[in-house]
């Protein structure tokens, strides 16, 4: 796993082993973020990677020039990986680590009030059943977060046998992307465009 463009490009990321993990493939992060990036969408954007992992959707983001990164994510481990790839990329200075339940985060941590440009949710199976309920906490916690002109992007696996929302909290999905075996479904206003 590595950063595939900007001015970290090509630094290796620490990944930390575990079932709950699912690390993005470099050519589904690639094609991700060649579409974001021809939309102007990550430029100067503020990021969110709720469900961070190793932190890699919002390095690339910062790597290839969004303002800043709010990263959540619970397990420790994941939140040393984290930090540590900050280090190693030099993009620390840009970013905000939080450990702790996604949930919870949305609810109460004081850098989260803000709205974000580019949310990021990419939630283990076990924990979401394959995907997030159209009207549960996450869907609307993580729909308030987004800017009126920003995007709510969900990863899941495809051919899991979880169908995908047409609308999560106020946000409706604007459009879906296969890349492999990941289905990448965006949300925003329903007044945006289609990515």
């Amino acid at each position: 796993m590595r950063v595939i463009a900007g001015t970290a490009k090509r630094v290796g990321l620490k990944s930390v082993k575990g079932t709950d993990l699912r690390p993005l493939l470099d050519r589904v992060k690639e094609a991700l973020f060649s579409l974001l990036d021809a939309q102007g969408r990550v430029d100067g954007a503020r990021v969110l990677d709720l469900f961070a992992g190793s932190g890699s959707l919002g390095i690339e983001a910062l790597s290839r020039g969004a303002a800043r990164a709010v990263f959540v994510e619970h397990s420790r481990a994941c939140v040393e990986a984290i930090n540590e790839n900050l280090r190693r990329t030099r993009l620390l200075a840009n970013a905000d680590v939080i450990c702790g339940d996604v949930i919870q985060a949305l609810e109460l941590n004081v850098p989260m009030a803000q709205q974000f440009d580019l949310v990021f949710c990419d939630p283990p199976f076990a924990q979401t059943a394959g995907g997030l309920e159209p009207d549960g906490r996450l869907a609307k916690l993580a729909a308030q977060r987004v800017s009126p002109s920003g995007l709510l992007i969900v990863r899941s696996e495809h051919g899991h046998g979880h169908a995908q929302p047409d609308r999560l909290g106020a946000l409706a999905r604007l459009d879906t992307r296969t890349w492999g075996r990941s289905d990448v479904m965006f949300y925003g206003s329903a007044v945006e465009d289609a990515v």
